[in-house]
């Protein structure tokens, strides 16, 4: 699982780099326009001007995998996270 993607940046776009992943490969930005933050892969873009004392911030844990799970109770399958160790292979879904 991964993060939720939550916009797009253009090419020749830019963003304030607001700050970094611990190993350096994720940026923490400021979305032009939006007021929000969110990171982006420092493999996807490029950086210009001086990062050296710019903040490191831990990344917030992956959201957990949730599944279809049959429940004997509701007689159906329902959305469950984290998936029971039983469940049957299906797609994804959010609880």
């Amino acid at each position: 699982m991964v993060y939720e993607i939550v916009t797009s940046l253009y090419q020749g776009q830019t963003a304030r780099v607001e700050g970094r992943s611990a190993e350096g490969t994720w940026w923490w930005i400021l979305l032009p326009g939006l007021q929000a933050h969110c990171w982006v892969a420092g493999s996807t873009v490029q950086v210009s001007g001086d990062t050296a004392g710019v903040t490191i911030y831990e990344a917030p844990p992956t959201p957990v995998p949730a599944c279809w799970a049959w429940n004997p109770q509701q007689q159906q399958n329902v959305c469950t996270s984290p998936c029971p160790p039983d469940a049957q292979p299906g797609g994804a879904c959010s609880p």
